[in-house]
């Protein structure tokens, strides 16, 4: 079948396309068993030779018809989708998803299911993945020694869905692979619950010391994701494009917004000097920002489903800590920008988490984050390298008597940026709406404070 360029691909004429100058496709259609097929060839020549040639096509088609063989690529007319066969097993559903899908998403799950039930027919898969699932929730994993999630028995039984949902998705889909319902549609999850794993004691500097100890290369990938919430998804595909050293943020297209009609991009700005320093060390062919890098210096990129895995939990053998996943790093990013003064609205805005119920699994925060955050933004606690007062504690000095020069004198100042004024300007403005001590027998009484 001749391969048309986009470019250069225009309609068909009595079975004639013109590509260039003396450069034709032709096509030849015939009826076979109550079907449409046709053939493709390119032809080089006169039109006229073109039309000639259409007919011995046809002939041919015909010819091969009588004697029951059909010569030639055959395509389904009216879709320029190849039929190089039959779609009768879950195999060759799967097949055909992963044709059409630029992302494979369950990619782990539906290459399971494929090895196990990759040639049950597809008219009678039903029954042994039901049979298949019952084996998942009884026997327990090879490399945990523990029985699945809940979630992760869901996650095969969306990933099967997805193969059949696809083949009836259109009504293109079902002509070709003869799926006209999904038969997992309807079929019923089991209850999960979200996560909430988080790093507990010392459980983060022994991980540390261990991906140091290790010589990991997942170091720099754990010490970004500690306080940037990223899945291990994107952050495999983070280039360096995505840094932007003016404004020091990682802005990225997170890879569960793009199926929506808008990409939401997000921001992750909580960098620090050593990862810019790294990154800066990379080899200059290198275009990844967290690339795995051998023992020998060569890199390649990382590998969501072979990195993430096995040298994860080769680490968390070391300090010997349990049930800690990679995602998890996610949680305690997220959990440490709650504890320290980000707020629900500036994870949205930052692209984070879209609901206020993703966010609520995250919140690990209680009273006692909830004062210190208080403090930290509006207590009466002076800052001592910056000597930087708040409003309040100033207003209060005032209202106890201090005047202006005694502040200055015991070194005492307000930051220009934050008050946008000097500290005479500040002071005087602020003694104004302070009342003057009361006298009492010659020694000033100090106003209450202001409300």
């Amino acid at each position: 079948m001749s391969k048309l360029s986009p470019k250069k691909k225009k309609r068909f004429k009595a079975g004639i396309a013109d590509i260039d100058p003396g450069h034709f496709c032709i096509r030849g259609r015939v009826r076979v068993n109550g079907k449409i097929v046709e053939r493709r060839e390119d032809f080089l020549g006169k039109k006229e030779g073109a039309r000639l040639r259409r007919e011995e096509i046809k002939k041919e088609i015909r010819a091969g018809k009588k004697q029951g063989v059909i010569s030639g690529p055959l395509v389904l007319a009216g879709n320029d989708l190849q039929q190089k066969r039959e779609y009768k097993t879950f195999h060759d559903l799967f097949e055909f998803y992963k044709k059409n899908n630029e992302s494979v998403g369950l990619m782990r799950y539906m290459n399971a299911i494929d090895r196990n039930l990759g040639r049950i027919p597809k008219d009678q898969f039903e029954e042994p993945f039901v049979n298949y699932l019952a084996i998942l929730k009884t026997e327990p994993s090879k490399r945990t020694g523990k029985l699945l999630a809940h979630k992760t028995i869901n996650n095969y039984i969306d990933a099967a869905a997805m193969v059949f949902g696809f083949a009836c998705s259109t009504p293109v889909n079902r002509k070709i692979t003869g799926v006209l319902t999904n038969p997992l549609a309807k079929y019923p999850r089991l209850d999960t619950e979200h996560r909430k794993r988080i790093f507990v004691d010392d459980e983060e500097k022994r991980l540390f010391d261990a991906l140091i100890t290790l010589k990991s290369p997942l170091y720099w990938a754990a010490r970004f994701s500690r306080k940037n919430p990223i899945r291990e998804a994107d952050l495999c595909k983070l280039q360096r494009a995505n840094f932007d050293r003016e404004k020091r943020w990682v802005h990225y297209i997170p890879h569960k917004t793009r199926r929506k009609k808008k990409n939401k991009e997000a921001f992750l700005t909580l960098i620090d000097d050593d990862t810019i320093a790294y990154w800066d060390s990379l080899p200059p062919d290198c275009p990844w920002l967290f690339p795995w890098i051998n023992d020998d210096g060569t890199w390649r990129q990382m590998d969501n489903d072979k990195d993430f895995n096995d040298p994860w939990h080769e680490v968390l053998d070391l300090p010997k800590i349990s049930d800690f996943h990679w995602h998890d790093l996610k949680h305690c990013a997220i959990t440490w920008m709650l504890t320290h003064g980000f707020t629900r609205d500036d994870l949205k805005k930052l692209g984070i988490q879209f609901t206020d119920e993703c966010i609520e699994i995250y919140d690990q925060s209680g009273p006692e984050d909830v004062q210190s955050r208080w403090n930290a933004r509006h207590g009466l606690d002076r800052d001592i390298e910056t000597q930087v007062l708040s409003i309040k504690v100033i207003k209060f000095l005032l209202a106890a008597g201090y005047s202006p020069d005694q502040l200055r004198r015991i070194g005492l100042k307000a930051d220009p940026d934050i008050f946008e004024c000097n500290i005479d300007d500040f002071l005087s403005k602020l003694q104004k709406l302070v009342p003057e001590p009361k006298c009492e027998n010659g020694v000033k009484t100090p106003t209450p404070l202001a409300a």
